[in-house]
């Protein structure tokens, strides 16, 4: 099997749910051997997250520390590069430009996951950061899935609760608040959601009448199927 380099540390918890995600998937397709895995957690200076998790500004200057992460990955001896996080796919075109190695998407593999499961309404939760890039919206309108957005004062909301998961300092009460913004998009007649943060699954959310999916589960599968 190939050697997969993870490109992690947004935040730590995630990227060990990741790790195990990919162990639990190898073991459920029956593979001979465990998956050769290379994790790298990138030392991104406090000042920078936070400014991009509260004001969803400066993501530019993660770019060389994402370089720097794939290059040591790919020296180290990884075959495919995979990014837990949805928020930095902005940057995987440059990233693919500096490696010789495979890059898997975690939005290319999850809007296929979408288009597999038949899936034509969708709601979105996810940054800020990820919403303005368009990083879902373009691909969706291309395959012809309509999807829905959190309202101005539920985005705030969920920007806070994602900077809390990463500081691994949730409130109480985020996984009800983020049920109730599940419950919203039902209410608007969207009957799927995609987590399509990396970190809103620790919540482990839930909704009786709508299908919730993780892009991270999604990458996870993604990966294994790949190697």
């Amino acid at each position: 099997m190939k050697t997969i380099g993870v490109i992690g540390g947004f935040g730590h918890e995630t990227t060990a749910r990741f790790q195990l995600q990919l162990f639990e998937e190898s073991k459920r397709k029956g593979t001979k051997q465990n998956p050769d895995i290379l994790v790298h957690l990138v030392p991104i200076p406090k000042r920078i997250e936070k400014k991009l998790l509260s004001n969803g500004e400066g993501i530019e200057n993660y770019f060389p520390y994402l370089v720097d992460s794939a290059q040591l990955l790919e020296h180290g001896g990884a075959e495919v590069l995979v990014m837990p996080c949805n928020t930095l796919h902005a940057h995987i075109g440059g990233i693919r430009e500096n490696v010789q190695v495979e890059m898997l998407s975690i939005i290319d593999e999850s809007v296929k996951y979408l288009q597999r499961e038949g899936v034509s309404r969708v709601g979105l939760l996810a940054t800020s950061s990820t919403l303005n890039d368009g990083l879902y919206s373009n691909k969706l309108d291309q395959v012809g899935i309509a999807y829905w957005v959190p309202n101005v004062g539920d985005q705030r909301e969920l920007d806070g609760m994602i900077g809390r998961l990463v500081d691994n300092m949730q409130e109480f009460d985020d996984r009800d608040k983020l049920n109730n913004m599940i419950d919203s998009f039902h209410q608007e007649g969207a009957d799927h959601v995609l987590l399509a943060c990396t970190d809103l699954p620790n919540l482990q959310p839930e909704h009786p009448r709508v299908k919730i999916h993780s892009s991270q589960d999604i990458l996870a599968k993604a990966t294994i199927d790949y190697i």
